[in-house]
């Protein structure tokens, strides 16, 4: 075998053994999903989204409308009726203010502790 067989066979076992990685991480955070209610796995796609693109303020977090109720649904598994019920919830009891141009997560700080995501 020569040197560039080598080096050739050697980037594609450490591509491989990437690519086995993080099909496992994905396997991983599917399970971790499905196991949290419908609830808690709500409440960890507004965490998710505002920690990657919501504006923290005071005591909130602004994230940008982007997602329809539809998408959210589809991603935490949900009806969107369900989810529907569920975000009137989180309204009703002022976590949660929603606009057609914006989601508002009142006391940001209280959402990510992991107490609330269990226990609400």
């Amino acid at each position: 075998m020569e040197i560039g067989d080598t080096f050739i066979l050697q980037s594609y076992e450490m591509l491989k053994k990437e690519a086995e990685q993080a099909v496992m991480k994905k396997i991983e955070n599917k399970i971790k999903i499905m196991s949290l209610s419908a609830e808690e796995r709500i409440k960890d796609f507004f965490i998710q989204v505002g920690e990657e693109i919501g504006i923290k303020e005071d005591s909130s977090c602004t994230i940008p409308a982007i997602f329809t109720q539809e998408e959210i649904a589809k991603y935490t598994f949900v009806t969107r009726e369900y989810l529907n019920v569920i975000l009137k919830r989180f309204c009703k009891v002022g976590l949660l203010e929603a606009t057609r141009q914006k989601w508002i997560i009142l006391f940001w700080e209280k959402w990510t502790e992991k107490e609330m995501v269990k226990n609400n």
